[in-house]
């Protein structure tokens, strides 16, 4: 379902998503300026405190801790994109769309692998296959 949140969300992923593309980096400012309004926005909802919203901030920190321990194997925009998307989308629906970029980044590796003979060690961006999996589950 598309509401304001949802529309919101989506535009600053696709922006996220051409830069990680285009850039192979993400700025950090305006991911950490979404995560603040988004607290912003729950604290006034009244839903900051919520299982879903606490549930999805803690899923983001692990992604978080996880690009610390990975030596930018996993990069740290990545993970504060989907802190970001926990905080809006709460547990369920951020660990969905995660799910979806994980599957579909995964195919593309193996694309990558086995057709166009790429080194396993190939970097491939992952915000373009959080912003199609959330396209996907919204449409859905």
């Amino acid at each position: 379902m598309w509401n304001g949140e949802a529309i919101w969300l989506f535009g600053w992923l696709l922006l996220w998503a051409a830069a990680d593309i285009w850039k192979r980096s993400v700025s950090l400012g305006p991911i950490l300026l979404t995560i603040l309004l988004g607290v912003v926005w729950q604290l006034y909802r009244g839903a900051l405190l919520t299982w879903g919203t606490a549930g999805g901030l803690a899923m983001g920190g692990l992604f978080c801790l996880f690009a610390r321990l990975s030596a930018g194997r996993f990069g740290e925009g990545d993970a504060l994109v989907i802190l970001c998307l926990g905080l809006y989308l709460g547990l369920w629906e951020s660990l969905a769309v995660v799910t979806g970029a994980l599957f579909l980044s995964s195919a593309a590796a193996l694309y990558l692998l086995l057709v166009r003979k790429k080194p396993s060690r190939t970097a491939i961006p992952f915000l373009p296959f959080l912003t199609v999996s959330f396209l996907f589950l919204r449409v859905i």
